[in-house]
């Protein structure tokens, strides 16, 4: 989603709109609408040892993590390690669910976590609990010091103008006339992005009965 396109088309068509750093907040009140309505998008996401061989450390910007999840990482703000209880923990807010988790290449089996802590595991075994990561043993002895994981990912929130953000484009309509709807004083225009934004919810088959989110 280009949200400098988005703004500029919010501003172009709403009379008397708000300053971009309203728009932007009403766009980030459109996106968490949207996550709750919506199942997490499953991705890959590769991190890796930094120089020293070490989980603690690790680190990246998160432009690297909006614009290539596929390139190898170091995410500190993402993740942390402890590897007095082997446990990857998961330390920001879009990262919903852990699915699958490879190491080395090879996926790790899910098992309980009275396994884990009675040490019955010694090999290529898990548990999750919640959003941590629990490893039979402690991942700092791994042989590429690479890990890869299918997670299921919110959409961020727009924090800048000048960064890409991976919200596919079909939604952008969708926020585009939420925003609308919010911010205009024109009560035919928020008609029709009331309508626009309802017919959107139906065409993109987002279930809306669990939530009151029609506008």
């Amino acid at each position: 989603m280009n949200v400098v396109k988005l703004i500029d088309k919010i501003l172009a068509n709403v009379e008397n709109a708000p300053n971009k750093g309203v728009i932007i907040g009403t766009i980030n009140d459109s996106i968490d609408k949207i996550n709750l309505m919506i199942e997490p998008f499953d991705m890959i996401m590769t991190i890796a040892m930094d120089d020293d061989s070490t989980w603690e450390t690790i680190t990246t910007n998160w432009e690297d993590l909006d614009t290539d999840w596929e390139e190898l990482g170091r995410f500190n703000d993402w993740f942390a390690y402890n590897s007095t209880d082997n446990k990857l923990t998961v330390k920001n807010n879009r990262i919903q669910r852990i699915k699958r988790v490879y190491l080395d290449g090879i996926e790790q089996k899910h098992v309980s976590y009275e396994g884990i802590s009675a040490s019955i595991y010694a090999g290529n075994e898990i548990a999750v609990v919640g959003k941590s990561i629990y490893f039979a043993t402690d991942i700092s002895s791994s042989a590429s010091g690479v890990l890869k994981m299918k997670l299921g990912i919110s959409f961020p929130s727009i924090i800048g103008t000048e960064t890409g953000y991976n919200i596919p484009d079909y939604f952008e309509n969708l926020i585009y006339n939420d925003c609308v709807y919010i911010i205009s004083a024109d009560e035919n225009q928020k008609a029709i992005a009331k309508s626009s934004y309802n017919d959107g919810i139906q065409l993109l088959g987002i279930k809306t009965n669990i939530y009151e989110v029609r506008q």
